[in-house]
This record gives structure tokens, sequence and C-alpha cells, in this order.
């Protein structure tokens, strides 16, 4: 059955379902746009529906948490992803070579691309022609986490899909079932992976509870330090890039829940309950307006660091963003 190569697919109950249905009825369209949060599942949505088309599991027990700039499996599922920060031209040409020894056979073959908004001009230029004139039984899978700065031309010529953060009702549900355990050993972490999959996945397989006592050290530095740029330029230069990121997210979750503190609304909505007392203490030296001001300089942090943006350039912004807040100049 179709629904077996879904069971693999963490959440997203309701896309499996459609997915299901189209290939079933021989409708899946031949340009998706998979759309979302990164780490919620795209991809391996992507593989899954790669698999129903073909007939067969395909690129099994790959970790697209890891780079992988090019993958195939037999001659049916093509994988590719940017290569140094952008999807190359060369690439797209190897994909337009495949499909010209496919004909119009009927063949099914399936081309998965990943981070499609980091295609250079050449490449979109070269997609849109393809996407303009399809091949029978020729399946493209857009997956992007940023949709929104996706050349229009693209997005109309395809269905989109959007995938939404994993609840922690499903999430936690899964955990159970593949590593065993109880739901509330599971709560502290998904409060604080906020639906990504693959961030708690990662965790679990660690075998280690993510730690936010830098974050915590971050808003205590920027709001108590004599020193605070020099203090935290040093400490943010030991950290690798994927560890500043994940800091960088871990500081989001304890503005917003700081947020939360200052409206009054109960303690149970916070996402790091298990550190409401210290949270309860910082609500009271930090502002409504430097903590929102906070918010949106995380996320702009975050979007810089998607583009590959220079991390340490990324946390002198960050830094000099929060020491503004508080009055320095």
């Amino acid at each position: 059955m179709v629904d077996d190569f879904f069971a693999g697919l963490i959440g997203h109950g309701e896309l499996k379902k459609r997915f299901s249905r189209l290939i079933e009825a021989g409708r899946m369209p031949q340009a998706s746009l998979f759309s979302g949060p990164p780490g919620v599942g795209k991809t391996v949505a992507a593989g899954a529906v790669a698999s129903a088309l073909v007939g067969h599991s395909v690129l099994k027990n790959i970790d697209f948490s890891e780079a992988h700039e090019s993958l195939h499996d037999g001659e049916d599922v093509f994988y590719i992803a940017p290569e140094k920060a952008v999807l190359k031209t060369g690439q797209f040409r190897e994909l337009q070579e495949i499909i010209a020894l496919c004909g119009n056979t009927g063949s099914c073959r399936v081309f998965i691309i990943d981070h499609v908004e980091t295609m250079n001009s050449e490449f979109a230029n070269r997609m849109l022609k393809t996407l303009e004139e399809p091949v029978p039984g020729v399946y493209f899978i857009l997956i992007t986490n940023r949709p929104a700065i996706l050349l229009p031309t693209v997005v109309s010529r395809c269905v989109s899909f959007h995938f939404k953060p994993v609840s922690a009702q499903e999430l936690s549900a899964a955990l159970v079932f593949r590593f065993g355990g109880k739901t509330s050993d599971y709560m502290p972490l998904l409060a604080l992976c906020g639906g990504n999959v693959r961030e708690v996945l990662r965790y679990v397989k660690d075998g280690n509870l993510p730690s936010t006592d830098k974050a915590f050290f971050f808003l205590k530095t920027v709001k108590q330090s004599a020193i605070p740029y020099a203090e935290w330029t040093a400490f943010a230069a030991t950290l690798k890039e994927a560890d500043s990121i994940e800091l960088l997210k871990q500081i989001a979750v304890i503005l917003r829940d700081l947020l939360l503190l200052r409206t009054g609304v109960a303690t149970e909505y916070l996402r790091l309950k298990q550190n409401e007392r210290l949270l309860a203490g910082l609500a009271r030296q930090w502002p409504d307006k430097e903590l929102t001001d906070g918010v949106l300089v995380i996320e702009t942090a975050l979007e810089a660091a998607a583009r590959h943006v220079n991390m340490y350039l990324i946390w002198d912004y960050v830094c000099i963003s929060f020491l503004r807040g508080r009055g320095d100049s």
C-alpha cells in the first residue's frame, strides 16, 4: 500500500493522506513545492513520496541533516542540494541529461531539489523551461525553508504543500514508540525544540537534553556585564556554527517565555517551565520593548545564518543590537 511508504514520517497526518490519495489516483503533480520551517520533515516526506511513485523504498538510511550535494537511488530517484551554499547550473544540466535519456517512455523518475531558494539565475531559467514542458513520468519535488524569496514564476508552476511544526503530542507518541519511556520523559525537550523533528531526534539519539545555560548566560551578559561586548564576543568565538545557531534558537525561546510572563500568562504555557524561577527573575529586569526588539533581532540573525552570513558578523550584530536596547552606545 502507498500508506506504508509514509510510516517513517513523523506527524503531518493530513499531508500524508493527501499524498496517498493523489498517488493512488495517478494525480500527483509533476512539480511540487514542499515548504515549511527547517527540520519538520520536508525532505523525509519527499523521499516517501518518491518511494510511493516508483513503487519501492528509496534513499533509505540517509541522514539529511548532513550535507549531501548529490544522491541517486538507481535510475529512479535523484536528489541534489546546494554546492557551497548555491544550487549551480551544472547540477541542473546533469538532471536535464538524465531526463533526455528517459525520453517519453513514461517510466517514472523523481528529482528532489533541496534548498531551491539558493538556485542561481541560469539554474532557475533552465528549471522553468523544463517545468513548462513536462515530460510524462518525470516528477520534481522542490524543497525550501523560505518560499517567500522564490521567484513567483517558479511557485506558480508548482502545487504547494506546506509543512507545519509537528505537535508535541505527535512527536511524543513517535518517540515513545521508537525509543520507549513515557511521554513526560520527552516534554522538556519537545518544549525547547518547538516541533523541529530533526533536532528532537538528534538529541534523543545523543542521549542528552539540550542545555539552555549558554542562552541564559548571553542574556545575563548583555544585561549586567560591565564589558558585555568584549565578554560575549570572546565567548562566541569558541562556538561552532551549528552551536551558535542552536544557541540563537534557545535565546528566542527564552525571550518569548519572558514576554508571556510580562503579560501575565499562566506559567503552564511557558515552553521552559523547568526554568520558571529563573525566568521570573529575568522578566523583572527586561522591559517589554527590549524583549520584542530582541525577538526581532534573533529572527534576523537566524535568517542571516540561513543565508550563510559569517557567524562572527552575526554575533556582532546581535550583541550590538541588544546593547543599544539597554542604552549602551
